[in-house]
């Protein structure tokens, strides 16, 4: 019976979850909005930014990352991306750049 229990503690930690750290974003969602979606329109979609230019409001920043977490393990890490926007004066999506 001790055992048994010690057998199932171990296969237990042995199971991964699936995490998302900072603000991962599928760019698919948004590739080919250039010049079509809002500010508003990308938000309502992807979210938040993580970050806002201090010198130019019209550039954003998101930042996020993708893995598993372990138990007893640190996180691993899958995939990276730091995903720049840039809007125009009317507030429409200009640029998407990928920065992995």
């Amino acid at each position: 019976m001790k055992s048994l229990i010690i057998l199932s503690l171990l296969i237990s930690g042995c199971v991964s979850d699936p995490y998302n750290q900072g603000n991962y974003v599928d760019v698919s969602l948004i590739q080919g909005k250039e010049g079509i979606w809002t500010r508003v329109d990308v938000e309502k979609t992807i979210g938040s930014p993580s970050l806002v230019d201090p010198k130019d409001p019209s550039i954003v920043y998101y930042v996020g990352a993708q893995g598993y977490k372990y138990p007893l393990v640190s996180p691993t890490v899958q995939k990276a991306l730091t995903l720049k926007l840039e809007y125009n004066n009317q507030l429409k999506l200009k640029k998407i750049t990928i920065i992995e």
